[in-house]
């Protein structure tokens, strides 16, 4: 340990002595470690996170319907009360996704986007109020037209109401409909569908008078028109869940035979569910992050490539420390320990990049695909800084030990009668450091292509 700490304190004066290489090496692999962190975090967030806004995300499952030729399938408003009002394991909820509606009147209307959906949609998420209430039990049956109530955004609450707290109870008029507020959903919640940002939610019984389809859809079982998500309940396995929803399906299929012979059902965690956001950007994603990964590694040759340089210049002081008795492994482990100086402090310069380049997907991504697109900011979490860490250290480990190992090579006597330089030491450099300059060549041609 004592021997670390003066390896730690010899590198960082010989890191002192010379701050135009080390500012550039820093700041080239900070560049390398913030891109890679901010991919990351989106990854984290898209990816390997639950919907935001929802309690315990691991117990919710996108539910399927499905038939022999078919990937997956949403379900009929039928269905899905059979299914809700007869699995004890999990509970079913519904959306109607992308839906325009005309909030106001005249001049004073605009464009909201909502979602439509089933009475339980806010429990089965798991979802709390930021203001008022959600559905009552008494709103959340099955009556066309019977629940004229609406939950509307923290962002629709700030912009067209001013974030009036006395805005519970309020009467507007939605597709010509009166409905009346009676909560508002929390901030991070932003509906079922990842990425985009829906403004409000009214129950799916109130379709037919919203004119966003026919009252037979509530009727019919044919249509399957809707997205459902189940969550297991306290003790209930996936497993479980779905042998207990496919014998619920056998049964409708020997009731309902002209509709639903040949349908059955699954629950799938949402990166394996087909149709889904989380499944569409997966592979965009990951190879995003390969891009980037292509990019930090560009980082890390080129800081090769500069600490091969300073190595061939203190040829003479590595010389002399072998002369006196010093190993060569002792040699290559302060070498290393100076790479790993220079990425723990791009690291520290990395980090508060990668916060601020956090914001960057908003202005990559469009305003709008038809539905505003809704961009959570990155957050570094303890997730995200360990993945800086360990990229920390394989930058440390791929720019310095090459030149290490270089370092440690010339022939003593050679280097210490100075005539090292234009012999085979220096050839060796030479080629070493222009093989470097290839593989940046080459690497970058690939990140441009793939880009």
């Amino acid at each position: 340990m004592g021997t670390f700490l003066f390896d730690l304190r010899y590198g960082l004066r010989a890191l002192r002595a010379k701050p135009a290489f080390t500012a550039t090496a820093v700041f080239t692999l900070a560049l390398g470690i913030a891109v890679s962190t901010v991919v990351f975090s989106w990854i984290d967030m898209v990816l390997l996170q639950p919907l935001p806004g929802t309690s315990a995300g691991q117990r919710l499952f996108i539910f399927e319907s499905r038939q022999p030729d078919a990937e997956g399938l949403n379900i009929s408003y039928p269905d899905f009360r059979d299914y809700r009002d007869n699995l004890k394991l999990s509970s079913v909820a519904l959306a109607f996704q992308n839906n325009a509606l005309s909030l106001g009147e005249g001049e004073h209307a605009e464009r909201v986007w909502a979602e439509l959906v089933s009475g339980n949609y806010f429990d089965v998420l798991g979802v709390k109020p930021l203001l008022g209430r959600f559905f009552l039990p008494e709103e959340q049956g099955d009556t066309p037209g019977g629940y004229p109530v609406a939950i509307i955004s923290a962002r629709l609450w700030r912009s067209r109401f001013h974030a009036d707290p006395h805005v519970l109870g309020t009467t507007i008029r939605v597709n010509r409909r009166e409905l009346t507020i009676v909560g508002v959903a929390p901030e991070e919640f932003y509906g079922m569908m990842r990425g985009l940002a829906y403004e409000m939610w009214i129950p799916l019984t109130m379709g037919p008078q919203l004119n966003r389809f026919e009252d037979r859809v509530l009727q019919d079982r044919p249509p399957r028109m809707f997205n459902a998500i189940a969550r297991l309940k306290p003790g209930a396995s996936i497993e479980q869940a779905r042998a207990e929803a496919e014998a619920v399906a056998r049964e409708l299929a020997a009731r309902y035979p002209k509709t639903n012979e040949g349908f059955s059902v699954t629950m799938l965690p949402e990166d394996e569910a087909h149709g889904t956001e989380r499944n569409r950007l997966a592979g965009p994603l990951w190879i995003l992050m390969a891009m980037c990964s292509v990019v930090l590694l560009i980082a890390c040759v080129n800081v090769a490539n500069l600490l091969l340089a300073r190595a061939v210049g203190r040829r003479n002081e590595l010389s002399i420390r072998l002369a006196l008795g010093a190993g060569r492994a002792r040699i290559v482990r302060q070498l290393l320990t100076e790479a790993l100086l220079l990425a723990g402090l791009g690291s520290l310069v990395g980090v508060p990049l990668a916060a601020w380049m956090g914001e960057a997907i908003s202005y990559l991504a469009p305003v709008s695909i038809g539905i505003p697109i809704q961009i959570q900011p990155v957050s570094l979490s303890g997730k995200v800084l360990v993945f800086t860490m360990l990229i920390c250290t394989a930058a440390a480990l791929i720019s310095g030990i090459s030149p290490a190992l270089h370092a440690i090579r010339p022939d003593v006597n050679e280097a210490l009668k100075g005539e090292g330089r234009s012999g085979m030491s220096g050839a060796r450099s030479h080629w070493m450091r222009g093989l470097f300059v290839v593989s940046e060549v080459a690497l970058a041609f690939v990140a441009l292509i793939g880009a």
